[in-house]
């Protein structure tokens, strides 16, 4: 529109009454047209049957008029892009998948954030798992606030607005309703062209899709002992990653981050405490990627380590029959308590029993030893068919006869009323509950590597503990400083791109556009920050011995063949400083992605060696296939669900709310701009007749 059109429209939107509005041009640009410039649209992702999430057919763009959802009391005539409140998101979505009415009118969803908190928002299922066949417990409920939306099928896009984009579509919603929806109107303009379709293998062969996945990270605690490889393992885990409706939002705080933020504490603790001198059973750390996702990490890193693959290859040192205890870490950052003591809950499968478990006594006996600040009640969980869904299942169909205990703040049915939603944040959990439980944690894990009688009681410091949460806490759970914090300004340099271009800890997995030809590389192309914040954290403080002579510049590597690692590689910064350091520590990659799915010549130095980036991700086939699905059948796994992300179009999905004038304004406008355009050029013609004139006469 040219600057005579505009002064038409400005004319015209104060002769119909927004001459109390319009006080600058930045108000007339909010009425005019208003854009949503964060990543806050659904999006669709695909599983080896089906799709999932949020896509429109043919152009992927939509629009129609704003209308509060007060207004519409379930039953629209007309086209209409429904504004939405948190707590009434469930409901009009349910309509949106069943009612006829909703399915033919609703064109898009905004859902607004006033900044009120509803009672429960819950995008997860009620039983939020199908990665194992669980006859006695599917029917269970453990998430008893759960929608499932983040595993609907959506033909329409769904925003999740800013605050400030809120009160702008209230606004224009408000002044819709007040008008009648007749004249000028405020409309949504929604772009979600998704690409991939139908399935995964199909997406995939069409190269519209890119697999979700990403890396698991296991680490050693030191050990000194030559012997330390052929001691049984006690096995500690906790989960890196979460997923939601708007799956770029979400923290998981509660949900799955706690889990991380106790387990590296713990390490730390123990880490200060100094080697295990003695013990007969050697502690590992692993940091699991990818168990939203059907357990996908679990399920990769079982076959990795089982199979003799090309990662395993690389010289990890873990033999699975080995691992004969395992200790699962789920919710720990908001639990109840009893007179102001936290309280958790230690949860086993119905074939064994908490009396005869090393592992149940470790707990109690080491919550005993908490009589200071962190102290902690320890119970067993009644009352529930088994286990909760989690990684420790895929450790009992590898090797049944594994001691295994499920940590969590909850008895019968998750706690957390915001299970995989974007509230599932730093205001969710408490950090001194944290504290408390990887204080416990610690004293635990210490107890079963000397198989439950250690030579004395672990010392730890509660200020220190305190700090250390804190600490992580910054980094991984606050939007601010999140992994601008000091902690991992040591540790990493940051990639610069989706979320991370502003520190933030990269709580939603994404895709895996490229592989490390060594796995084990801290390579920022395919590895994430938090993926590398994690490895170079438990790199440090899983360490025998002081930092040694800096990493090799070009390769990020050490010297081959002496077990050690570059710890705090930070790429960007020139220098020594910027190089690591190699320290002698056990800690590696693993991968976490779809057995279905591989990707050869996949790494970055090869995708830069193009003048274009293709996707070079292919279904796996022939006999390796069907090794991986005897495989999977002989351990009683349900098949791989083979999740991938779809590809989109630049600047989708993308959202526009602007004033649209009724077609007579449109026409008014048009005649308005070129009568005065056609003036203009009969000014000047005359003009430029009457200087001609005057030049002849002088």
């Amino acid at each position: 529109m040219d600057g005579r059109a505009l002064l038409c429209l400005l004319a015209l939107l104060l002769a119909k009454g927004w001459a109390d509005e319009i006080l600058s041009m930045k108000d007339l640009e909010n009425v005019m047209t208003t854009k949503l410039t964060e990543s806050r649209g659904c999006v669709r992702r695909l599983t080896a049957h089906r799709e999932v999430g949020c896509g429109v057919s043919g152009d992927g763009t939509l629009s129609a008029p704003i209308v509060h959802m007060t207004s519409i009391d379930y039953s629209l005539i007309e086209d209409r892009t429904v504004l939405v409140p948190l707590d009434l998101v469930p409901r009009l979505l349910d309509g949106v998948l069943h009612n006829d009415n909703l399915k033919q009118h609703v064109k898009g969803v905004l859902i607004a954030e006033t900044g009120q908190t509803p009672n429960n928002f819950s995008t997860g299922a009620l039983f939020p798992s199908s990665g194992f066949p669980q006859p006695s417990s599917d029917a269970y409920i453990w998430n008893p606030w759960g929608t499932g939306l983040r595993l609907q099928r959506f033909e329409i896009p769904i925003f999740l607005l800013t605050r400030e984009l809120t009160e702008n579509a209230i606004d224009r919603a408000e002044r819709n309703a007040r008008q009648g929806f007749t004249g000028a109107v405020h409309v949504a303009k929604m772009s979600a062209k998704m690409e991939g379709e139908h399935n995964s293998s199909h997406c995939i062969k069409q190269k519209h899709c890119l697999p979700i996945g990403g890396h698991s990270v296991l680490a050693a605690l030191p050990d000194s002992e030559p012997t330390a490889q052929e001691k049984p393992i006690v096995l500690a885990i906790a989960q890196m990653d979460t997923a939601a409706l708007f799956a770029d939002r979400a923290v998981g705080a509660d949900s799955r981050l706690s889990s991380l933020l106790v387990l590296l504490t713990a390490v730390d603790l123990l880490h200060k405490a100094g080697p295990l001198e003695g013990a007969p059973n050697r502690l590992m750390a692993a940091a699991m990627s990818g168990e939203v996702w059907d357990y996908m990490g679990s399920r990769r890193m079982l076959w990795e380590l089982g199979n003799g693959s090309s990662f395993a290859n690389n010289s990890v040192p873990v033999d699975l029959k080995k691992i004969s205890q395992v200790v699962e870490l789920g919710s720990l950052g908001a639990p109840g308590n009893v007179g102001g003591t936290p309280r958790i809950f230690l949860h086993r499968s119905n074939a064994s029993s908490p009396s005869s478990s090393p592992i149940n006594a470790a707990f109690v006996a080491s919550a005993a030893e908490m009589i200071g600040q962190h102290k902690i009640i320890v119970e067993n969980a009644t009352g529930t068919p088994g286990l909760p869904p989690s990684s420790l299942k895929s450790f009992l169909l590898e090797v049944p006869a594994i001691d295994g205990v499920f940590v969590a703040e909850f008895n019968t049915k998750y706690t957390n009323r915001f299970f995989e939603s974007h509230l599932d944040n730093d205001s969710n959990i408490d950090p001194a509950a944290i504290a408390a439980a990887s204080v416990l944690m610690a004293r635990t894990l210490y107890r079963l590597a000397y198989g439950g009688s250690p030579p004395r009681p672990l010392e730890v410091d509660d200020a220190e503990a305190t700090n250390a949460t804190n600490a992580l806490v910054d980094c991984l759970a606050k939007p601010d400083p999140s992994l601008r914090c000091p902690l991992a300004a040591g540790l990493l340099s940051l990639r610069a791109q989706d979320a991370t271009s502003t520190g933030q800890a990269e709580h939603y997995l994404g895709t895996l556009p490229t592989l490390s030809v060594d796995p084990q590389e801290q390579d920022p192309s395919a590895k994430s920050n938090l993926e590398r914040f994690v490895y170079n954290y438990l790199a440090l403080r899983t360490a025998l011995g002081g930092p040694g002579a800096p990493c090799n510049n070009k390769g990020r590597r050490c010297a081959a063949g002496e077990g050690l690692v570059c710890a705090g590689y930070r790429f960007g910064v020139k220098g020594e400083a910027g190089l690591g350091r190699c320290v002698r520590s056990e800690v590696f990659f693993v991968p976490s992605y779809s057995l279905l799915l591989s990707c050869p010549n996949c790494s970055a130095a090869e995708y830069a060696a193009e003048d274009k980036k293709t996707n070079r991700w292919v279904l796996t086939s022939g006999a390796e296939k069907e090794a991986l699905e005897a495989w999977m059948v002989t351990r009683n796994l349900a098949a791989d669900p083979m999740w991938t992300e779809s590809d989109w179009p630049p600047e989708n999905p993308r959202l526009e709310m602007f004033l649209k004038e009724e077609r007579s304004t449109e026409v008014q406008v048009l005649v308005a701009g070129l009568v005065l355009t056609m003036g203009a050029a009969v000014a000047a013609v005359a003009a430029q007749v009457a200087i001609d004139k005057h030049w002849k006469r002088s």
